[in-house]
């Protein structure tokens, strides 16, 4: 069961082009630094930037 915080920050991950932006400038491909660079920038939980990280990817592949 997905949480009401985890639907949150996906759904404002798909709302917000710049995080988006941010995303692809800023991601170095290391998947345990880029989830500590989306904590940092978005303050999300770490199974939420976990969830925004692979729903990028997902995206971009």
């Amino acid at each position: 069961m997905i949480s009401r915080a985890h639907r949150a920050a996906l759904q404002a991950f798909h709302n917000n082009p710049a995080a988006r932006q941010w995303l692809a400038e800023n991601l170095s491909g290391v998947r345990i630094a880029d989830i500590k660079a989306i904590r940092s920038r978005f303050g999300l939980s770490l199974r939420d930037a976990v969830a925004v990280l692979d729903e990028y990817r997902q995206q971009k592949n």
